[in-house]
């Protein structure tokens, strides 16, 4: 199971126009170092990142991705 935690990830920030749009799907900017990813979230999540709740924000370290966080192809 990776997660961002597991993959060595030390932060991430959220695409300000996904996060403040209740249509778009939340789209998370993992970092490690100087790569990063884009990861989106499913729609669910979506509305838990919305609620700003602590308990979530911490719980996205130890989602795993592909259950709720999708890697975004390019």
């Amino acid at each position: 199971m990776n997660t961002m935690k597991s993959l060595g990830c030390n932060e991430f920030t959220f695409i300000a126009s996904n996060i403040t749009n209740e249509n778009k799907r939340v789209i998370i900017v993992a970092h490690r170092g100087e790569d990063y990813t884009h990861l989106v979230c499913s729609l669910e999540l979506s509305k838990k990142i919305r609620s700003r709740k602590p308990s979530v924000m911490k719980k996205l370290w130890t989602t795993a991705i592909g259950k709720g966080l999708e890697l975004e192809a390019y």
